[in-house]
């Protein structure tokens, strides 16, 4: 497993659940902001990521976070900071894909692959 002490950075993650239908058959959602120890890298290569039907999105960064991190596709990445609090990126990212990371004792770390939220 990855060292906390690697992860430099935190990442501000809103997810979204589905709550309740209301009388008229809409979804309401639970919002939830959770602080996310990471690392942020961006992508020395492009990096393709499939999305819904034929649409391709292009990496535009990547979170490196502990495999029991708290994170899922579709989650939304918003301000990533420092450990002195300053700002490294404040766009909006989309959790486009996770790809679990392993070595001979299984899960090292997930890389969390961010796309525009756009």
């Amino acid at each position: 497993m990855i060292l906390l002490e690697h992860l430099t950075h935190k990442a501000t993650v809103t997810k979204k659940t589905p709550s309740d239908k209301d009388e008229y058959g809409t979804v309401s959602y639970i919002t939830e902001t959770v602080e996310v120890p990471c690392f942020f890298d961006m992508p020395t290569e492009e990096i393709k990521i499939s999305g819904q039907g034929d649409r391709t999105f292009i990496a535009q960064g990547i979170l490196f976070v502990q495999p029991t991190a708290s994170i899922k596709v579709n989650d939304l990445v918003s301000k990533i900071v420092d450990r002195g609090g300053n700002i490294i990126k404040e766009d909006d990212y989309r959790v486009g894909e996770i790809d679990p990371a392993t070595d001979d004792e299984g899960v090292h770390h997930l890389e969390v692959y961010l796309i525009n939220n756009k």
